[in-house]
């Protein structure tokens, strides 16, 4: 049964925020998570569940392989990207400069970018979302074994047209746009916690990424 686009976005984006609260509140030890990978048959099956309006008990399944594999297919699934794409160079550029800039206002140019973007909706509260949950995930790396590093590369095709299928990293130019991605993802996923603290009230159109009453007091990396 075909969908309008935007309501398969809608019915996704909306599996995306289940399973980021399910990883939140119970799986931020799980072992090998992004590694461990379901059959494709269970995951696409699951999609199709989400798609024809049905909902998934993540608590109940209690699976978070299946959860981080429904995540990252529900991402990739959607119509409309979920990643802000058009802001790929503009955040790259930033970090740049922002190099040789203290730590006190080392992620401001990003913030900047990434404020001015919420408030004009072309960013989702549910992208800045995920990567409050990454940073999450990268600060228990020592029970879970996912570094901020595995963490960015694993995401960084979706900062590409189509998620990266079909881009090269045998190539030069396919090896630098992947580079570029995994770059930026990682500095987003190290200074989340920088540029919107958990606690700083939502103000200027800015999405302090996880409720903090929910999800515990996340901290910024040591």
């Amino acid at each position: 049964m075909a969908f309008d686009p935007r309501e398969e976005d809608a019915r996704l984006e909306g599996a995306v925020n289940q399973c980021m609260d399910y990883l939140a509140n119970e799986g931020l030890l799980a072992p090998n998570l992004f590694r461990t990978v379901p059959p494709k048959a269970i995951v696409e099956a699951a999609i199709e569940d989400v798609l024809a309006g049905e909902t998934i008990n993540f608590v109940a399944v209690n699976d978070p392989a299946l959860c981080t594999a429904v995540l990252m297919a529900g991402i990739r699934r959607m119509n409309k990207p979920l990643f802000p794409v058009h802001l790929l160079d503009a955040l790259a550029e930033a970090q740049q400069l922002s190099v040789h800039d203290p730590p006190e206002t080392k992620h401001l140019r990003a913030k900047q970018i990434l404020t001015s973007a919420a408030m004009q909706g072309t960013v989702s509260s549910t992208f800045l979302n995920l990567v409050g949950l990454l940073n999450l995930l990268g600060q228990n790396t020592a029970s879970n074994g996912t570094s901020y590093a595995q963490l960015a590369s694993t995401f960084a095709p979706d900062w590409l047209p189509d998620h990266g299928r079909g881009q090269s990293t045998a190539t030069p130019e396919g090896r630098a746009a992947m580079q570029l991605c995994t770059r930026v993802m990682t500095e987003l996923i190290i200074g989340i916690y920088f540029m919107f603290p958990a606690n700083e009230d939502d103000q200027g159109g800015g999405h302090p990424p996880l409720n903090a009453e929910q999800h515990g007091q996340p901290r910024p990396p040591a």
